[in-house]
């Protein structure tokens, strides 16, 4: 009987050593999920930097500038500025023009260099650049688009194409008219929120009034 007994203590002895023998390595693997998480995180780019992607078809290289607060924190949520350069300016040209005025609002600035770019493509620029935004924490509530001349004309329809996305749209001087304006266009302009800055001596004056 004793020698039973103390073979059924060995035998729980054994199970429990078995048992205790996984949790170092499920430790372990915890510990590994964890700092794999912690250096993804670390990873994220912040400051002012370029995008450069390879363009479908043509196999050009097509870039758009990005400006993250150094301080970023992705525990935040950060608003989104996704701004368009004007006809013939470099898009780092509005990503400097969108910096003067993030500092009250620092937001994470996105803006695509469509210089020489059919219009056809344009839509792969807008996918390649917000796809990429995603690695970041965007307050949803606070996405913007904004442009400056010809710019402005592209985050009018970008914006109105997608209430659901942007919430607002701030042109700069855009080279916009209503004749630009589709039925869609049309029915989304009560769902967006939207703003103009341009003098009245503007050769496009009129038709942002008329638009506003």
């Amino acid at each position: 009987k004793t020698i039973m007994k103390n073979s059924k203590e060995k035998s729980v002895t054994s199970k429990e050593k078995n048992k205790n023998r996984y949790l170092p390595k499920i430790s372990l693997t915890l510990l590994i999920i964890i700092s794999i998480q912690s250096y993804l995180i670390a990873q994220v780019k912040t400051g002012d930097f370029t995008i450069t992607y390879s363009e479908s078809g043509s196999g050009l290289n097509r870039s758009f500038y990005m400006s993250v607060p150094t301080d970023y924190d992705s525990t935040l949520s950060y608003p989104l500025l996704f701004a368009w350069h004007g006809g013939g300016m470099p898009g780092s040209s509005i990503r400097s023009m969108m910096k003067y005025v993030n500092g009250q609002i620092n937001a994470i600035i996105c803006c695509p260099d469509i210089n020489s770019m059919p219009n056809t493509k344009v839509s792969e620029m807008v996918s390649q650049s917000l796809n990429y935004v995603k690695n970041y924490s965007i307050d949803e509530s606070k996405r913007v688009v904004s442009g400056f001349s010809m710019g402005g004309s592209y985050a009018f329809k970008l914006g109105l194409q997608n209430p659901s996305y942007f919430k607002g749209i701030i042109g700069l001087s855009p080279a916009i008219s209503i004749q630009q304006f589709n039925n869609g266009m049309w029915d989304n302009i009560s769902q967006i929120n939207m703003a103009t800055i341009l003098g009245d001596l503007d050769f496009n004056f009129s038709s942002v009034d008329q638009l506003m």
